[in-house]
């Protein structure tokens, strides 16, 4: 099916022309093909495990709606947009799909530098990240769909600290929060990734 600018493609879900980037949603969504997730208390000794389950779908060529549901019950669930640069072909209304991956390893960091700081008596004046990630893809080809092959090879990430406490009770302390870094370890602990087609036919 042929579309202009002005006529968004058909499998897209057109939003307003002027949205918020992230909004709280009223209402979860509900989901289609993923299970109910099962959530459990933690017992003594072991990890507490918590399903995040998120939307997502195009809203046009480029852009993106994602629907993030309440990880803990009671919690609440976001709606955020995404675009592509305009070398892509989008329109930069909002930040890309790695530039959230990249913030989501920072934000999740910080979370644990802040809330070590909580329960700590370490003197700490400043707190900055800096985090570069060198991605890379290999030129797309007609016979994929224009679609090349992407990885990264390496991300690095430097905590910026205004401080007079010791070398080493600093070092200490950064190693106990990227330990406790969910983001951080999904990448190191080379998680396993699955992605299942799931495929709907039109009854009507």
């Amino acid at each position: 099916m042929t579309h202009t600018a002005n006529s968004p493609p058909h499998w897209a879900r057109p939003v307003q022309t002027a949205v918020n980037i992230v909004s709280k949603l009223e209402q979860a969504p509900t989901l289609e093909a993923l299970p109910p997730a099962e959530r459990h208390k933690a017992r003594k000794g072991e990890p507490y495990r918590f399903p995040l389950d998120v939307i997502i779908e195009p809203t046009s060529e480029c852009g993106k709606r994602a629907q993030v549901l309440n990880a803990t019950p009671g919690s609440a669930s976001f709606e955020i947009h995404c675009d592509e640069g305009k070398m892509l072909g989008g329109a930069e209304s909002a930040p890309t799909p790695l530039a959230y991956f990249m913030a989501g390893m920072g934000f999740c960091l910080m979370t644990h530098i802040t809330g070590f700081l909580r329960f700590s008596d370490l003197d700490i004046r400043r707190i900055r990240l800096e985090l570069r990630a060198n991605f890379h893809t290999t030129l797309g080809h007609v016979e994929r769909g224009n679609q090349g092959i992407g990885g990264c090879d390496g991300i690095e990430t430097m905590v910026i600290l205004d401080s007079d406490e010791s070398e080493e009770r600093l070092a200490e302390f950064l190693e106990i929060c990227e330990e406790a870094c969910i983001a951080s370890q999904t990448i190191l602990q080379a998680t396993p990734v699955k992605v299942s087609l799931v495929r709907q036919q039109n009854t009507d």
